[in-house]
């Protein structure tokens, strides 16, 4: 069997280390990385690509949808 790589331990420290440093922000930090990655995704993603990535609230519309075409038969 082969021997995890060196990029693979690295990968795993950054992780732990992004995780510890993420458990010890303030509910006000966490907030704002929260509001910085959803700017980022908003200015930066194409928007045929965020249809993919719907929220919540417009997949569960859109299977309750789907529901009502079937059961109508159309």
């Amino acid at each position: 069997m082969a021997r995890p790589g060196i990029g693979s331990l690295l990968l795993a420290g950054a992780a732990a280390f992004g995780l510890y440093k993420y458990s010890k922000m303030s509910q006000q930090d966490k907030d704002n990385l929260v509001n910085k990655g959803k700017q980022l995704f908003d200015e930066n993603v194409p928007e045929n690509i965020k249809g993919i990535f719907g929220k919540k609230d417009d997949t569960q519309n859109a299977s309750n949808n789907s529901q009502n075409v079937y059961s109508q038969g159309v």
